[in-house]
């Protein structure tokens, strides 16, 4: 589980650090580069040992959301 997904390179050294059995949870305040991030990831190959949330840990918590 990571806070503050950012521009995604920490993310994407965790994701190879856990792959291929692992997930990485990550949340960005940011909608912009929460949405920057997720495409990177889709480009990257990665997007199946990642889910990224636009959430503001800081004030809502670790919560995901329900689909």
């Amino acid at each position: 589980m990571e806070s503050g997904t950012g521009s995604g390179s920490l993310s994407t050294h965790f994701i190879k650090s856990v792959y291929p059995t692992g997930h990485l949870f990550t949340f960005e305040f940011h909608k912009e580069r929460c949405e920057q991030a997720k495409n990177e990831f889709v480009q990257n190959g990665l997007s199946s040992c990642v889910t990224v949330t636009y959430r503001d840990v800081m004030k809502d918590g670790f919560l995901l959301e329900e689909k």
